[in-house]
């Protein structure tokens, strides 16, 4: 059993804080580290899972990139990642499942001028 812990947090600038973990735990794990060339188009990377059983996902890179889920030309899904800022989802966040359906593959485009740093972190029972 492997165990993900998302952390989930509010501050203000005049005061005042609040913060809560939530903590999931199924059968796999998906950790994705990798580089993307500047001005690359549809790398692929591992990045497979069943839509019912994602519990939840963080992915976070340090420049702007796109990933496209199961095919270059039609994609099922596109997540545009924003530099730094993290996509978060989880299965008790109120928020509907970001994916259409299950995922076969992953691929990522960086447009800009420096290399990617990529990471990605999912939770599935599938």
């Amino acid at each position: 059993m492997v165990q993900h812990t998302l952390t989930k947090g509010w501050a203000s600038s005049v005061g005042g804080q609040l913060s809560k973990q939530v903590v999931y735990s199924a059968n796999n794990e998906l950790n994705v580290d990798m580089q993307v060339a500047a001005s690359s188009t549809n790398l692929p990377f591992a990045f497979r899972f069943l839509k019912a059983g994602l519990q939840c996902l963080y992915i976070i890179c340090d420049q702007a990139v796109t990933l496209h889920t199961n095919s270059t030309t039609t994609p099922q899904d596109t997540i545009n990642l924003a530099k730094g800022v993290p996509y978060v989802w989880d299965q008790s966040s109120g928020i509907t499942n970001p994916f259409a359906a299950d995922v076969t593959a992953g691929y990522v485009s960086n447009s800009g001028s420096s290399v990617a740093n990529l990471s990605v972190r999912l939770l599935t029972t599938g």
